[in-house]
């Protein structure tokens, strides 16, 4: 899953002058939305611009990104997940673990392409407090975490 938050604000230190990167790319991007991406070039650009739940580090081990720990159950069939604290929309409001039930709930009461057959065998999605999310699936899937993971 990939929600479009940044982790801070960005830092300017005083006296010092903010720098552009620019990337080129062979096409045109269809869409920076990564619920309807559907092109190489466009899932390159996002990973550029959006966080995850969870990442990997240089030696492929999963680490927190939005989510600053997980677990899971015995069974398998229950995931909770803590949210980083602090982090902000591009609007400046606060991500919230409402925010990560929205995201899931669209995508799985949508059938949004790619998406859905992650979302597909969840069957309750909690939140018990703005920065935890606990969701309940109807068999244990072992590949869950792959949806809040990119590759580096």
């Amino acid at each position: 899953m990939v929600m479009t938050c940044f982790l801070m604000e960005p830092i300017q230190v005083e006296g010092e002058e903010n720098h552009v990167l620019r990337i080129g790319v062979f096409n045109e991007i269809e869409t920076i939305n990564p619920l309807v991406a559907y092109s190489s070039s466009a899932y390159e650009i996002m990973r550029l611009n959006y966080n995850l739940l969870i990442t990997w580090d240089q030696d492929l081990n999963p680490i927190p990104e939005l989510a600053k720990d997980w677990s899971v159950s015995e069974d398998g069939m229950v995931w909770t997940l803590h949210l980083q604290e602090g982090v902000k929309w591009h609007d400046g409001q606060p991500f919230t673990s409402a925010d990560v039930k929205f995201t899931l709930e669209y995508i799985r009461d949508n059938f949004i392409g790619y998406f859905y057959d992650y979302t597909s065998n969840m069957t309750e999605i909690q939140t018990p407090d703005e920065y935890t999310v606990v969701i309940v699936t109807e068999r244990p899937l072992p590949w869950m975490p792959q949806i809040w993971i990119r590759k580096p």
